[in-house]
C-alpha cells in the first residue's frame, strides 16, 4: 500500500522530509549510538569534544588526557636534562655568613643542613641541647644551621636568629612541594659560605643523629664517599602513581617507570665537593618536587653512585629502649620527638 508523504506506520515514522526511523539516521544532525557523524560527538567508549579530545586508548590532540599519562597542552613531559632551566635565584631573608668561619687550627669536619619549619621551636631547642651541642655554638669541628623558606609565621624566626645565629631563610614559599628549593638553598649556602667543611650532612628536625659513630664511619670509610652520596639508600624504586599519596608523581612530572635509586631525605651525607657539584649541575636538571629523588637525579648526571651506610635508618620506632639509640649500629633515627631526644641524650648507657 502506498501512503502520502505524511504517513504513520507501526514500524517506521516518516514525517515529510524530517524522518525518524528506529534503525536509520537520514539527517546530518542526528546522533546514533554506534557512529560518530560530527565533530561534536559523545560516545560511550570515547569522548570527543571538537578539538579537545579525551580518549582512554589514544592521544588524538595536543590537549589530551590519557588514563596512563597526562599531557596537557603547554605542560610538557619532564625531561632528564635542560639548559639553565632551574636557576636557584632566591634572596636571603635571614643569613649568617660566618657559621663556618674558623680561627686558629680548627677545621670544619661536618656542616649539617637541618630542615625545619617555624612552629617546631621545641625540636630546634632539643637539637641544640643534644646532638649539635658538640658544635659549641658553631665554634668547633661540627657546624650546623636550620633552613627555612618564608611562611605566615616566619616572624618568630627573626628573634630566634638574633639569639642563636643558626637560622637561614630564603624568600621562596616553604612547603613540602618546595623541599627541592630548600635543598638547593642548603647546597648554595655550602658553596658560598661553607666550602671549608669536609662533609655535608642533610637531615630534618625530627631526627636523632649520633655524631660520634658518624665521625668514626667517616674516618674509616672516607674512600666510599669520594664520588657517592651515602645514607639509607634505595638502589631501585618506582614512582608512586596514587594521587592520594604524599609521594605522588604524575607521568608528566616523571614519565619513567623507575627512579635511579635515591637516599632517604631523612639523612644523607657526601663530600663538600659533591654538594657543590650537585648545586652546579642542578641548573641543567629540571625541577622535581621530591627532593631526595631530585638529588639522586643530579648524582646520576654527575656519574656518581649511591652508598648505603649501615646505621642510617629510615624507619621509626618510638618505643625503642633509650640506650638502643646510642648503640654503634645507629647513626640516624627518624621521628624522635623533642622530649625523647632529651631523654636519650641524658641517659647513661654502656656499649
Amino acid at each position: 500500500m502506498r501512503l502520502s508523504n505524511k504517513t504513520v506506520r507501526k514500524e517506521n515514522v516518516i514525517l515529510s522530509n524530517e524522518t525518524v526511523r528506529k534503525d536509520k539516521i537520514l539527517s546530518n544532525e542526528k546522533v546514533r549510538k554506534d557512529k560518530i557523524l560530527s565533530n561534536k560527538t559523545v560516545r560511550k567508549e570515547n569522548v570527543i569534544l571538537s578539538n579537545k579530545i579525551v580518549r582512554k586508548d589514544k592521544i588524538l590532540s595536543n590537549k589530551t588526557v590519557r588514563k596512563e599519562n597526562v599531557i596537557l597542552s603547554n605542560k610538557t613531559v619532564r625531561k632528564d636534562k635542560c639548559s639553565n632551566c632551574f636557576l636557584h635565584n632566591f634572596k636571603y631573608e635571614i643569613i649568617n655568613s660566618n657559621i663556618c668561619k674558623v680561627q686558629n687550627d680548627i677545621t670544619v669536619d661536618i656542616f649539617i643542613i637541618i630542615f625545619s619549619i617555624p612552629r617546631n621551636i621545641a625540636n630546634r631547642n632539643a637539637i641544640r641541647k643534644t646532638w649539635v651541642s658538640a658544635s659549641r655554638n658553631n665554634t668547633a669541628n661540627t657546624r650546623y644551621a636550620f633552613f627555612f623558606g618564608i611562611s605566615s609565621d616566619k616572624n618568630i624566626l627573626f628573634q630566634e636568629a638574633k639569639i642563636y645565629k643558626d637560622i637561614i631563610m630564603e624568600d621562596f614559599q616553604d612547603s613540602y612541594q618546595n623541599l627541592t628549593y630548600k635543598t638547593m638553598m642548603g647546597f648554595k649556602f655550602v658553596t658560598l659560605f661553607c666550602n671549608n667543611a669536609k662533609y655535608i650532612l642533610k637531615t630534618d628536625d625530627d631526627m636523632w643523629i649520633n655524631l660520634n659513630w658518624l665521625n668514626e664511619y667517616l674516618r674509616t670509610n672516607s674512600q666510599k664517599l669520594i664520588n657517592s652520596v651515602g645514607g639509607y639508600c634505595f638502589k631501585s624504586a618506582s614512582p608512586i602513581r596514587k594521587k592520594s599519596s604524599k609521594w605522588y608523581a604524575g607521568f608528566e612530572s616523571y614519565p619513567s617507570k623507575k627512579y635511579p635509586g635515591f637516599c632517604s631525605g631523612t639523612g644523607y651525607i657526601f663530600t663538600n665537593k659533591t654538594a657543590q657539584q650537585v648545586f652546579e649541575i642542578s641548573r641543567n636538571v629540571p625541577f622535581y618536587h621530591l627532593e631526595d629523588v631530585y638529588v639522586s637525579l643530579c648524582i646520576r648526571q654527575l656519574g656518581y653512585t649511591l652508598e648505603h651506610i649501615p646505621g642510617f635508618r629510615n624507619g621509626t620506632g618510638t618505643n625503642a629502649d633509650l640506650c638502643r639509640y646510642k648503640k654503634k649500629s645507629v647513626i640516624t633515627w627518624h621521628k624522635v620527638p623533642p622530649g625523647k631526644l632529651l631523654k636519650i641524650w641524658s641517659k647513661n648507657c654502656t656499649q
